[in-house]
Order: structure tokens, then C-alpha cells, then sequence
């Protein structure tokens, strides 16, 4: 399951927190993230199915975190990051939440994860 889902949040309660007070079917909330979780994680295919590529998703991309460095914004985006130590991984490039100001990627910002999302990153 995606790291994204420990991570959302309904008001200030995680998703997780929220779907206990308003469901009793936890299986049927775990099912219903892991649909999204797909369809998100897909979602480039279906686009290229329907108009043939993503050419203008990855230049808005791009734009983004041009900007970021050109502006020395001290952004936090996600980008893909030489991991040395995080999340308990080593030498690995994978996308994770980082500050990207004018020097590149100055920061990454180290997630408060839970240990079933820990050992599905």
C-alpha cells in the first residue's frame, strides 16, 4: 500500500483515525484504499491509452521544479532522492518529500511512518 495513504488526512485526523469513527468495515477501508491506491498508481497508462502519451503532465513537472530552483524556493516536492539511511534503506534513488531550493535537493524530509508502511516502502 502506498505511502501516501498512511499519510492523508481528513481535517487533523489521518485517514486511518477518520475511517474508524465512521466505518465498522475495516476490511471493506482497506480494499477501498487499495483500489485507489491502483488507480493512482495507473493512472499515467489510462492517460496514454486515451490520448496517446503524457507529454504535458511531465513538462508541468518539470516547470515545477524549475522553478523551485531558479527561485530558491525552499520547496517541499517530491522528487527522486539517493536514500542513505532513511526509512531504514541504503543507495536507493526513490521519490520522497524533499526541500529543493537553488543548490537542489538540500533536505529530505524523514516521514513519521508507521511499521506496516515502513515495510512496504
Amino acid at each position: 500500500m502506498a505511502i501516501l495513504n498512511f499519510l492523508a488526512c481528513v481535517g487533523a485526523q489521518s485517514i486511518y483515525q477518520f475511517s474508524e469513527s465512521v466505518t465498522n468495515n475495516r476490511d471493506k477501508f482497506e480494499e477501498d484504499l487499495q483500489n485507489i491506491f491502483e488507480n493512482v498508481r495507473d493512472a499515467a497508462y489510462h492517460i496514454i491509452n486515451r490520448k496517446g502519451a503524457t507529454y504535458y503532465e511531465i513538462a508541468m513537472g518539470v516547470v515545477r521544479l524549475t522553478e523551485a530552483i531558479l527561485n530558491n524556493e525552499s520547496s517541499i516536492l517530491t522528487v527522486s532522492c539517493l536514500i542513505k539511511g532513511h526509512y531504514g534503506t541504503e543507495d536507493v534513488y526513490i521519490g520522497v518529500p524533499a526541500i529543493l531550493d537553488r543548490e537542489g535537493v538540500s533536505d529530505i524530509i524523514d516521514l513519521d511512518l508507521n511499521e506496516k508502511v515502513k515495510n512496504n516502502f
